[in-house]
């Protein structure tokens, strides 16, 4: 995926934010790259600090790989509070991990969490003062759908570039180009869409099935 990657602002905004608090918390829609950069940072941070990156899906497994003796770990939890609900298990293990979870910060661990903005948006009110304070102010907080016009653009032409649509298809679509990037709901995953043919067999009639 990195001949498509974009470092869009939100994506630099998350390397600042794991460079100097060590936590960062992902946030947007489906289909935004929350993953995509989640394993980007994950990939430098074992460059620039030889750590060793675990991968978690919820708090639970991160449970399983606590160890607090460790310091030189990078915790990736996606879908930190739930993939498509919040879970209230969930909750209740992120209120018991809060407390390690500084503890682990200041002996230099690094955590990455991933999640969908509205399941966020329901968890935080549910930590209430159990909560880290740095995500209950969201200093570490990125927001990776907030891309600017000349963004998607970017990301639209890498995707058609490095995709499998015939030479003629791009070029009956070029001009239409500029006025599908204005679009802000054109996601990283729907311009990957665009560019392979199998998903684009419907598109006859430009720009309107465009």
């Amino acid at each position: 995926a990195l001949n498509v990657y974009v470092p869009t602002a939100p994506h630099r905004a998350a390397v600042e934010i794991l460079a100097m608090h060590k936590l960062v918390l992902l946030l947007g829609a489906p289909a935004t790259g929350k993953s995509t950069l989640a394993a980007i940072l994950a990939m430098m941070a074992i460059d620039k600090n030889e750590v060793q990156v675990l991968k978690c899906d919820g708090p639970i497994e991160l449970r399983q790989h606590w160890n607090p003796q460790d310091n030189k770990r990078l915790f990736w939890v996606d879908d930190a509070f739930g993939s498509n609900l919040l879970m209230p298990e969930y909750i209740n293990a992120w209120m018991e991990f809060m407390p390690k979870l500084k503890t682990a910060l200041d002996h230099g661990c690094h955590f990455i969490l991933t999640s969908r903005t509205h399941i966020w948006n329901e968890a935080k009110p549910r930590l209430g003062s159990r909560n880290h304070r740095l995500l209950e102010t969201e200093e570490v907080v990125a927001r990776v759908g907030d891309l600017t016009r000349s963004e998607r653009e970017q990301i639209l032409y890498n995707h058609l570039k490095a995709g499998n649509q015939p030479s003629n298809w791009k070029t009956k679509i070029k001009d239409h180009l500029p006025q599908l990037s204005m679009q802000y709901s054109l996601l990283p995953e729907l311009a990957r869409r665009l560019g392979d043919k199998d998903y684009t067999g419907h598109i006859h009639r430009l720009p309107d099935d465009l």
